[in-house]
């Protein structure tokens, strides 16, 4: 049986659409992806680690990374607005950003990127992954 291209064409501008909708965020944020592992590692070894979750104050009651702390995608402009932002001072140092999947933390990368921020790491997988992995779990009910 003989497919014709038009009838391939749409599939393969709908796979090319989902890709790019997937990849180009990941390739604009300027942060580097990282496992789940990765962050635990860090956390264990005693290092100063800042974790922002990104998601809405009701998902972060849900379940959060013990020692994260909740800013909502939607409020990240407005913080770094602020004079004497207190995310000023974390310019310069490693930040975790954190969201269920990891696409709001790919958006709140690079937004801090263009803020200045230098030292930006999205937890690949977010919350959801980190949960899968059995990893601690803090807030949850």
């Amino acid at each position: 049986m003989e497919l014709e291209l038009e009838k391939i064409w749409p599939i393969v501008v709908a796979v090319a659409a989902v890709l790019a909708i997937r990849m180009i965020p990941r390739m604009l944020s300027k942060a580097t992806i990282v496992e789940t592992d990765e962050l635990k590692k860090r956390m264990d070894a005693g290092s100063d680690v800042v974790i922002l979750d990104v998601r809405t104050p009701m998902e972060f009651k849900g379940g959060y990374i013990p020692g994260s702390v909740n800013l909502p995608l939607g409020e990240i402009r407005g913080r770094l607005n602020e004079i004497g932002s207190d995310l000023a001072g974390l310019v310069d140092e490693p930040v975790f950003l954190v969201c269920r999947s990891d696409n709001r933390s790919l958006s709140a990368a690079g937004t801090l990127h263009k803020a200045g921020f230098k030292n930006l790491f999205v937890v690949k997988g977010g919350v959801s992954r980190w949960r899968r992995a059995g990893l601690p779990i803090s807030g949850a009910s």
